[in-house]
């Protein structure tokens, strides 16, 4: 039995069906009149009892009142706590009862259920086909502001309509419910009819766990207030612990925080009450939808969980809203989600706030000659910032448990930044202009002595808590004398700049080689023009880099060299070139680029005078995960990132975004189906774009040296490989002089191989003396083992000497030998005999076969020689006509038919193999819905259909169809033709036969195609040995050529139908058992040296990316993905490890992946 206890009750109830479970005393009449939280809906009572509560082993006892209906099985209210010595601790959740010396205590569980009551309907009602309609509705409820309805699913299933879910207004037991017939023809629901369920949201008994708000103002001694988990003394610990506590400086800040201690508080969001709110102003402009984006299964709980922390939070409500918008969730460093809408349609209508915002400059001016500095972050952002009332409707987003809507600011829409700054300097800055400021969710304030200090702080942190914001304890920083603040070191000596802008270049290295010293002077060529002297100064690096093909192995770097590098890199990072801050007014220029392992970004500036200034240098490394992101998915990190990293800058301008990248042109106003990028672009909202213009890669060279010059000239790249699991268990050395027979070993960093460090026999015969195999072998050698200079070397076949390489030194030498420049990834057998030439081990072969077998970078690109695994999995043969047909399009023709016909759709009956073609000019959704209604009319409702995954088959419009007619529509797997071989067949076949036929009017081509389909359909099958025609229909047709027959005779209709009806069965029978047979044969043919490959749920697999879907040079793999679900022998559910997305393969499209020991 489930109890709740309900601090705000002023008795206790049980449920009379739960009563014959417990023991208990008589029941007893009781004629006490109770309400429901409205003070007006009666609560009827059955009568009184007595029963027994034991805690443990301490028994209480309480009168219960006996109800029909509750929302558990026993509720126990405040005269049960009172009456028993029990106590309730709030924050830790738990209950303690006492009986003298002895105590028991309980956890207490947070999970109940409310109280619901019928929604009926009072009239007939009656909806028009598209119509939506207001009915009004009966509940057993006088009055209530706060009642949550949920339809049910069974009503709209069965009437095709529907019921949103919505927060009811009740008066008078009467509500109000908008009812939608989406169908073409209308609908009737009788009188009493059971429409939903509403849940009375704030009464008594939807109380699930207990809070403070759960107990009464005046609370009695036994509810215990203790301080919360997270102890604000350790806060304020943290956030003073710099402050000298000889003097009395500490303890008068202490008290301040004390004092608003609550801004502090995190674990209980709030929503600001401010006059000021976020208004969407979208004139006259239609209400905007999306459709919901698909999540798996983990996505799906973690919204159920994001969803139930910002009810409770107040944060969204259950909405009836007209607007939607899709909602998204992104996995965080930490592993968490982050949850975003993407309002991409809503912001495109929405009006432009153009609230100006604070400059950076005008923003330090004002911090020099103050001593003091306290910086707070808002918690949460513009969470905490209320909306227009009118405008919530707009901000309603989809799930899968329905519509909600925004009770506060949420990220991602127009103006938001507008509006929270419009709002922190109304309540903040105002007449207070003089000790702080407010730059988005940043608060400064700043003072010349500490004691006024002290008065600011207090000042500001009251106005806070007035208007019940919250901080962030974590990035806040309390009366400093030094804080860093919009890229800048503030301090009371002046502002200056930390330098993070001009970092990128200042820690450019020379050059080492020529192609570092060509990607840097050519990557300069964008600034010629704004650099005085810029030829004279880059003389010396055009005299080292304009070499001709046959003296380009002549680089050299010298001291002229390297001045000139020291003065283009001076020139670059000081005026009249750099700037700190950007000119107000005037639009910036967001130059990016995107590399292997690195993304880099410039922002510009023109000034009036037309003049190029730059404002930022942006430069970072991708991390492993990030450098397997797809090229478009680069790009668009590149132009994501550079815009956070310079937000400062760019949210008070108008930014043009320059990319050599096309297909970005337009991410941030329309979906581009990857989620990665979509979820970026959202938080594009908060700037002012202008647009993102395409500029060709040679052209963007300012970028593309920030993107593709070593920046670092200490961090080399990696290959895919090496972000395996891969044991080494000694180090290379930099300072070997000799590889193993001069194998080339790698110098230019930029390189995307491995560096591998050179080995020498000096370096062999050291490692030798550690590896316990080589010195047992160096005591008894065999007559293959030579000891010569105290190393150990072993004989080959043809009399050659090569050393026995070291545990130790096997993985470089595998690395050395595969994935270095010179080896260029070729495969085991020549990699083997490469490495048996220099040296040898035992088990070598096996050692190098699955090394080359694990490398990461092979499997995504190496071609598949072999054929694709999987045996043919036969679909078993229909037991009658029509049980099962196949559909299918053929085309595009190369040209269209005079008629404007440009496909064929066919669909095949796969007992009799009867073939049913239609020439079309389109293939779209509307066209194959109406192929289906004629098919189905002319021949009768097919009981299976099977498709393949295009979007013209797999659409709302055809599955509608499918399920009015009562066929289940049936989709094959994802570029796996064979699953629907039989249409596939007829396609084959049918465009010789066309082309035969219309070779002399080739314009002409579906004119011929009726004559092709009844060639087809009267020949008899290889597979069923009958035609189909006979098969279909039980005779044989009447060609033009058939002799007339001088006589008809005929028989009793009875007598022909009985004749007709054995004739069929052994007919079908028939052409079943040859069908059988054929299978069996093909299984074999298709099955013969065919691997058969079974992966496990959670093997690591790589996924075949279709030819149409890459480009030339892009990998033919891509992954990796898990194994998350088996759907039958050959096809899995598949989940890509770092997005989540989900895909249906089948095993032909899959390549294990071996993990590299």
């Amino acid at each position: 039995m489930r109890v709740l206890i309900d601090t705000g009750s002023t008795h206790s109830f049980i449920r009379a069906s739960i009563l014959g479970l417990v023991r208990h005393g008589p029941i007893q009449t009781n004629m006490i009149d109770l309400f429901m939280a409205d003070g007006r809906t009666p609560f009827p009572v059955l009568g009184e009892v007595s029963l027994n509560f034991n805690i443990k082993n301490i028994r209480t006892k309480n009168k219960v009142l006996v109800v029909k209906e509750l929302c558990c099985d026993c509720l126990v209210g405040i005269d049960w706590i009172r009456n028993n010595s029990v106590t309730l601790d709030i924050y830790n959740q738990q209950l303690t009862a006492r009986s003298g010396n002895r105590q028991a205590t309980v956890k207490l569980e947070t999970d109940m259920e409310s109280i619901s009551f019928p929604v009926r309907s009072i009239n007939k009602i009656m909806i028009p086909p598209y119509q939506q309609v207001i009915v009004k509705a009966h509940v057993p409820i006088s009055s209530s502001q706060k009642t949550l309805f949920t339809p049910r699913p069974h009503l709209e299933y069965n009437k095709s309509i529907e019921l949103p879910s919505a927060v009811l207004n009740i008066q008078h037991y009467t509500t109000y419910l908008t009812i939608s017939n989406p169908t073409n023809r209308r609908c009737i629901l009788a009188p009493n009819t059971r429409l939903g369920d509403v849940i009375q949201m704030g009464s008594a008994f939807t109380l699930s766990t207990i809070t403070r708000s759960m107990c009464p103002t005046s609370s009695p001694n036994n509810i215990i207030q203790t301080p919360p988990p997270e102890s604000i003394t350790s806060i304020i610990n943290n956030l003073t612990r710099h402050i000298p506590s000889l003097n009395d400086d500490q303890h008068k800040l202490r008290t301040i925080l004390t004092k608003y201690s609550a801004i502090f508080d995190t674990v209980n969001p709030r929503i600001a009450d401010t006059t000021s709110v976020h208004t969407i102003r979208t004139g006259d402009a239609a209400t905007q939808n999306s459709r919901a984006y698909p999540q798996n299964n983990e996505q799906r709980t973690e919204t159920e969980k994001i969803i139930d922390k910002m009810l409770h939070a107040k944060q969204i409500r259950p909405s009836i809203s007209p607007w939607s918008s899709p909602m998204l969730l992104a996995r965080k460093k930490d592993g968490s989600f982050r949850f975003v809408v993407g309002y991409r349609k809503l912001n495109a209508i929405t009006t432009k706030d153009a609230y100006p915002m604070p400059t950076i400059e005008e923003t330090l001016q004002k911090l020099g000659g103050h001593t003091f500095f306290t910086k707070m972050d808002l918690a949460s952002d513009y969470f905490q910032i209320p909306i227009r009332e009118e405008d919530k409707p707009k901000t309603a987003f989809t799930t899968a448990r329905g519509l909600y809507e925004f009770n506060v600011l949420p990220q991602g829409l127009r103006n938001a930044s507008a509006s929270f700054q419009r709002i922190m300097n109304t309540i903040l800055v105002n007449k207070r202009e003089s000790y702080c400021i407010v730059y988005m969710d940043d608060i400064l304030i700043f003072s010349e002595t500490f004691n006024d200090h002290l008065q600011h702080v207090e000042e500001i942190m009251r106005i806070l808590d007035k208007h019940r914001f919250t901080v962030s304890p974590a990035k806040c920083s309390m009366a400093q004398s030094n804080i860093d603040y919009l890229g800048h070191s503030i301090s009371g000596e002046g502002v200056t700049p930390l330098g993070d802008n001009m970092a990128p270049i200042l820690t450019m290295p020379e050059p080492r080689s020529l192609k570092e010293a060509n990607l840097f002077i050519g990557g300069l060529g964008f600034y010629r023009r704004f650099i005085k002297d810029f030829a004279k100064l880059a003389a010396p690096i055009y005299a080292v880099t304009n070499k001709s093909k046959a003296r380009r192995g002549e680089f050299y770097w010298g001291d002229k060299q390297s001045a000139a590098f020291q003065s283009l890199k001076k020139a670059l990072t000081s005026k009249p070139l750099f700037l700190h801050f950007p000119e107000p007014n005037q639009p910036l220029l967001l130059s990016t680029d995107a590399s292997d392992n690195r993304i880099g970004a410039v922002l510009k500036q023109k000034s009036a005078d037309n003049k190029l200034h730059v404002i930022s240098y942006f430069s970072q490394m991708l991390s492993t995960t990030q450098q397997r992101y797809s090229t478009i998915e680069k790009e668009a990190l590149a132009i994501h990132t550079a815009l956070e990293k310079l937000r400062p800058y760019v949210i008070n301008h108008e930014v043009t975004i320059e990319t050599d990248h096309c297909p970005l042109c337009n991410f941030h106003r329309r979906t581009t189906r990857n989620r990665r990028i979509d979820f970026w672009s959202i938080d594009l909202a908060d700037y002012n774009i202008k647009e993102i213009k395409y500029k060709k890669g040679s052209c963007n060279c300012d970028a593309d040296l920030l993107s593709r010059y070593p920046i670092n000239a200490s961090i080399g790249a990696i290959t895919r490989s090496m972000t395996r699991k891969v044991t080494t268990s000694s180090s290379p050395s930099p300072s070997s002089e000799v590889s193993i027979n001069s194998h080339p070993t790698l110098t230019d960093n930029n390189s995307p191989q491995v560096r591998i460090s050179p080995i020498d026999l000096s370096r062999i015969r050291e490692e030798q003396q550690h590896d316990d195999l080589i010195q047992e072998k160096m005591k008894k050698p065999d007559k293959y083992s030579i000891i010569k200079d105290g190393i150990l070397f072993r004989e080959c076949k043809n009399k050659s000497k090569v050393p026995f390489l070291p545990k130790s030194l096997i993985k470089e030498v595998l690395q050395a030998f595969h994935d270095h420049l010179s080896a260029a990834h070729f495969g085991r057998n020549r990699t083997y005999t490469n490495i048996t030439k220099r040296c040898y081990w035992p088990n070598m072969y096996l050692d190098i076969k699955n090394y080359v077998r694990s490398c990461d970078t092979c499997a995504r690109h190496n071609i598949p020689r072999n054929k694709p695994p999987g045996h043919l999995q036969s679909i078993p043969p229909p037991e009658g006509i029509f049980d099962l047909v196949g559909l299918d399009f053929w085309g595009p023709a190369s040209e269209p038919s005079t008629n404007g016909n440009k496909y064929i759709l066919v669909l095949t009956d796969y007992m009799s193999k009867f073939v049913i073609a239609r020439a079309t000019p389109h293939n779209n959704a509307q066209t194959v819905a109406e192929f289906i209604v004629e098919v189905a009319s002319t021949f009768g409702v097919p009981k299976q259909l099977l498709t393949d995954q295009g979007t013209h088959f797999n659409n709302e419009l055809v599955n509608a169809i499918a399920q009015l007619l009562g066929c289940h529509h049936t989709l094959s797997t994802a570029y796996h033709p064979q699953t629907n071989g039989q249409v596939e067949r007829w396609n084959a076949t049918m465009r010789p036969q066309l082309n035969k036929l219309a070779s002399q009017q080739p314009a002409d081509w579906d004119k011929y195609l009726s004559a092709v389909v009844s060639a087809y359909n009267n020949g008899e099958h290889d597979t069923t040995g009958i035609t189909p025609f006979e098969l279909m229909f039980g005779r044989n047709p009447s060609m033009v050529f058939d002799p007339t027959k001088p006589m008809v005779q005929l028989s009793k209709p009875s007598d022909y139908l009985v004749h007709m009806r054995t004739f069929r069965a052994i007919q079908i029978q028939s052409a079943r058992s040859n069908t059988q047979i054929q299978q069996v044969r093909m299984k074999q043919r298709y099955d013969k040296s065919r691997s058969n490959p079974r992966y496990d749920l959670n093997d690591l697999v790589l996924v075949r990316t279709p030819p149409p879907q890459r480009h030339k040079g892009a990998e033919i793999y891509q992954g990796p993905y898990r194994i998350i679900q088996l759907i039958h022998s050959n096809t899995y559910i598949v989940e890509q490890v770092h997005t989540g997305d989900q895909r249906r393969v089948h095993t032909s499209m899959l390549k294990p992946i071996f993990e590299r020991i």
